[in-house]
């Protein structure tokens, strides 16, 4: 172990050396449009072996910049400030050998992740959010620059669910195979249908053939990273359906392919993430079972920093490392002889976070010795942080395996530049939620928990509005609300001792809670009054027998464990006005479970909560508002009650044990 410490410290020691003496190599020339938030630079670049030139992006007037220094055929990104540069990634090697002709290049930056692409394949990454704005430009005393120009990213946000006409225009290219918009039905009563009269008339089809069938979603935007897709799918035979990811052309892209349950062949009966480059297949991850012909399924793909995440219904099966494709088009993904139908398409941002500890570049000490072991791992001698993450992260859950040593270890979440964060830390028996912050710690919550002494654990956390829940090995620890801390980013923990280790960690970003689904064509009411009962806007409530103001409106199921009722309220200032919500309760007994009291006075905008569990207070507060309406959340999280105003906490206190219908 001793022996592998000292390596990576001569590691760390070389690189930091090497930028130092990493320099601009003349007087960059800069492109006329200003760098506003994620952005890419392109063109083509003709090199020779050994061709010196640089790429600048966020170029500042005090000569800051993010800087990728290429010496053909090695290239690294740097961070440049006064005068000195710090690697902000790993060194790594052009895919293809430089020859002197012009091939294509990108370098995108999106949010703190930048990345440089050249003939299509990633070179190298890096990771920076310390420069935003500037400009974009390059130095070239060797090879050429040509043709460059900065291309603003939007953010990414598509959808499809096909409800056109057969031959409108759509945002789909095929590459290969036959595409289509046909109806969903393929029986006798097809052609009759009335499309206005279907919950799901249309879908994309694709008439299969021997090899992969590929469409993509807007073809012209080539420069996509990091996102998600998420389609329904169906096939009819023995051929495989999936989802495309940083497709260039038919012959460069990600796959998550499914095949049929019933195809007996070497591929079949399988799920398989495909990677396609130059043509050439490579299977980075499968797993055994396939799907059930003629059945409706919700398949998504996601992709980030390199690394491929797959679900079927919300159930993830598949994850690899796929980092030789950096950017490129969504898509829908089809093979074998039978039909396969696609519906319900999203395609929307997605971001995750994995650290593997080959390198640092993605992290900065906040106090204490930090440094690789070189198996996998960090290592704090004395006390303090390793941080990373952005900002404006909310709603997330971070894990990381640990080996605790002698000092107290945990983790930092929504940690601010300022070093304020909640922080979960384990002092061998005993688990503590605190409020870490420039002013010390505020002790929130602590309990004791099982573990084994010497030996490695799971640390994990979430955060959502500043509440905060914690878990040991799977068990959960403690939890409460840290208001202070509702976004920002992550960090690794230690105090006291010299052995903490930290191995992989993970950040994964809550899904939004979704709201019930209406069918839109039963939810008109005045078309259908028979269906008004059930499939309207108040599909989920019970309807009182008088409707006037007072009167109480309840859920017709039961809800168990965390539920969450969130509301806009109106009025508040204008009228005098009293509103009643329960959770857990019972229609019978409406005396009875936890009920938020909201009262509004007219003429203030002073709005008073009160929780009530029966009869009796169990927290209140108060807020004054700057608008005549707000957003509220009323909720049971874990062993918590939750109130929040506009997505400020103003109520936390410990729920009691009850279940039941919402009010």
């Amino acid at each position: 172990m001793h022996g592998l410490l000292r390596v990576a410290f001569v590691h760390l020691i070389l690189a930091a050396s090497a930028g130092a003496q990493t320099t601009l190599v003349g007087t960059p020339t800069l492109l006329e449009d200003p760098v506003e938030g994620d952005v890419a630079l392109a063109g083509d670049l003709a090199l020779a072996a050994g061709d010196h030139l640089q790429l600048l992006l966020n170029y500042q007037e005090d000569g800051s910049a993010c800087l990728l220094d290429l010496t053909a055929p090695k290239a690294c990104l740097y961070r440049l400030a006064g005068g000195v540069a710090r690697p902000i990634g790993v060194e790594g090697e052009l895919a293809t050998a430089p020859d002197g002709a012009a091939h294509p290049f990108v370098l995108l930056r999106k949010n703190h992740r930048l990345t440089f692409l050249y003939d299509g394949q990633v070179a190298c990454r890096g990771w920076d959010g310390s420069l935003t704005g500037g400009k974009a430009g390059y130095i070239a005393p060797e090879g050429k620059v040509i043709d460059p120009y900065l291309q603003p990213m939007a953010a990414i946000q598509a959808a499809d669910n096909f409800m056109r006409e057969q031959d409108a225009q759509h945002m789909w290219t095929p590459l290969t195979g036959a595409w289509e918009i046909e109806s969903l039905r393929d029986d006798d009563q097809a052609e009759a249908m009335e499309a206005d009269k279907s919950a799901n008339a249309f879908s994309y089809q694709c008439v299969g053939k021997d090899g992969p069938s590929l469409t993509v979603a807007e073809k012209d935007l080539a420069f996509w990273s990091d996102y998600r897709i998420e389609a329904s799918a169906r096939a009819l035979g023995t051929g495989a359906i999936g989802l495309a990811l940083l497709a260039r052309d038919e012959a460069n892209y990600l796959a998550f392919r499914w095949a049929s349950a019933w195809d007996a062949g070497p591929r079949g009966n399988r799920a398989e993430i495909v990677e396609v480059v130059g043509g050439e297949a490579r299977v980075l991850a499968e797993r055994a079972g396939g799907f059930a012909p003629d059945q409706w399924y919700k398949l998504s793909a996601a992709v980030c920093d390199g690394h491929v995440e797959c679900a079927i219904d919300d159930a993830p099966v598949l994850e690899a490392d796929a980092g030789r494709l950096g950017a490129g088009n969504a898509g829908l993904y089809a093979e074998g002889g039978d039909r396969a139908f696609f519906d319900d398409v999203t395609i929307e941002d997605f971001e995750s976070f994995r650290e593997r500890f080959a390198d640092l570049t993605r992290w900065e000490p906040a106090g204490g010795q930090w440094s690789l072991t070189g198996t996998g791992e960090a290592q704090c001698a004395g006390g303090g942080a390793l941080v990373s993450g952005r900002p404006e992260w909310t709603s997330y859950r971070v894990e990381a395996a640990v080996v605790p040593g002698k000092a107290k270890v945990g983790l930092d979440l929504a940690r601010q530049p300022d070093g304020r964060a909640a922080r979960f830390r384990l002092d061998g028996q005993k688990a503590q939620l605190l409020l870490a912050g420039p002013e010390g710690e505020t002790l929130v919550a602590e309990r004791e928990v099982r573990v084994a002494g010497g030996k490695p654990v799971r640390l994990a956390a979430s955060v959502e509005q500043g509440f905060v829940q914690t878990y040991v090995n799977g068990e959960p620890a403690v939890e409460g609300l840290v208001a202070e801390c509702a976004a920002g980013g992550i960090g690794l923990y230690a105090e006291g001792g010299k052995d903490a280790r930290f191995g992989e960690v993970r950040v994964a970003f809550l899904k939004p809670k979704r709201p019930a689904q209406v069918t839109r064509e039963f939810a008109k009411v005045s078309d259908h009054p028979e269906m008004a009962e059930w499939a309207g806007s108040r599909a989920p409530w019970v309807q009182p027998a008088e409707v006037k103001p007072g009167a109480e409106w309840w859920t017709k199921g039961d809800y168990f464990g965390d539920a969450t009722v969130a509301f806009r309220l109106r009025f508040v200032g204008l009228r005098d006005g009293l509103v009643k919500v329960t959770l857990n309760g019972a229609p019978e007994r409406p005396e009875e479970g936890l009920r938020l009291v909201l009262t509004a006075t007219k003429g203030s905008k002073v709005l008073k909560a009160q929780v009530l569990d029966g009869t009796t207070e169990i927290g209140q507060g108060e807020v004054e508002l700057t608008t005549s309406s707000c957003q509220v959340r009323f909720a049971r999280q874990g062993a918590h009650i939750l109130v929040s105003v506009d997505d400020k906490p103003l109520i936390s206190e410990p729920a009691p044990a009850s279940t039941g219908a919402q009010g």
